[in-house]
């Protein structure tokens, strides 16, 4: 009898212990659906949308219809939505051509795969420069926008070049490979000033500074897989995430240990890789097959 209570006492300490660490977070969960939607628009004609960016410095996002080559310019002017199309198909790229799309202070870089190449388009779809960066940058693994018309390049071998949008290579470093950030666990990522926020394989969000080569997990514990997740410039960090046979769009305040669900959907209405989250000047956007959804900012935290 006295060993089974001193057994049940030690299991109750281990418990308390598990439970109070500090790297363990617990949230509250806060619906507020269709409260904050402002708008949603859908392009059936347009074909699936395959990839979706940001240009933070100017606060446009654009997506890409690979179907028809048409990307949309979608920017907010006094808080009403407009929308740009273009077509980026030309005698210089074709379908098969397209590696990756970002979007750099009213610039649209085009990484194309197939020649190695770097096509730079105004934000009304007219070609500026090409860049032929050979083999000077093989095995990219990502292109992202960093400010003042720069871009940043890393390898799979963890090489970072930051280079300028005439092809020039400012410098280069391998900084992430020195703190051992393995780039095979990234599953998604964004920028937003001089940071590289990351979502790893173990569930967490890393935010990685550009200049100090500081890496820091900004979400540390979340009981359900992140799919994706969108930080703006003021930090606010929204996030899609797996709950059973839905996926659930929400925003997510660690310091009062909050998540305000503010959409979802059924999985076997879309596959969740095709929902995908931007920040576009105070307003997010979800981005589904063909079409988009819209909410303020503002509406979902102070809810």
């Amino acid at each position: 009898m006295k060993k089974t209570i001193l057994i049940f006492i030690i299991l109750i300490i281990l418990i308390g212990e598990i439970y109070s660490d500090s790297d363990v977070n617990y949230f509250k969960i806060k619906e507020v659906y269709d409260n904050a939607l402002e708008n949603y628009s859908i392009y059936p004609g347009l074909g699936p949308i395959s990839v979706s960016v940001v240009d933070y410095q100017s606060k446009n996002a654009y997506l890409f219809f690979k179907k028809k080559g048409i990307l949309m310019k979608v920017f907010f002017n006094n808080s009403s939505e407009e929308v740009i199309l273009f077509n980026i198909y030309n005698k210089y790229i074709s379908e098969d051509d397209i590696g990756n799309i970002i979007a750099l202070r009213n610039n649209i870089i085009v990484f194309s795969k197939k020649d190695k190449k770097l096509y730079i388009f105004s934000n009304n779809g007219g070609l500026k420069n090409i860049i032929k960066y050979g083999n000077t940058f093989n095995d990219i693994k990502y292109i992202l926008p960093y400010k003042n018309e720069k871009l940043l390049i890393i390898n799979n071998s963890n090489k970072i070049y930051l280079i300028d949008i005439k092809g020039k290579i400012i410098s280069n470093t391998d900084i992430i490979k020195n703190l051992k950030i393995n780039v095979a666990s990234i599953i998604k990522y964004t920028i937003e000033n001089d940071y590289f926020y990351y979502l790893s394989s173990d569930n967490k969000i890393y935010r990685y500074s550009i200049k100090t080569g500081e890496n820091k997990k900004e979400l540390d514990w979340f009981p359900n897989r992140i799919i994706d997740f969108s930080i703006d410039s003021n930090n606010n960090l929204f996030i899609s995430y797996s709950d059973g046979k839905k996926l659930k769009v929400a925003y997510v305040s660690y310091t009062n240990k909050i998540v305000k669900v503010f959409y979802e959907l059924l999985l076997d209405e879309i596959f969740e890789i095709n929902v995908r989250l931007l920040n576009v000047n105070d307003h997010i956007l979800i981005i589904g097959n063909r079409g988009y959804r819209i909410y303020k900012v503002n509406k979902i935290i102070n809810e």
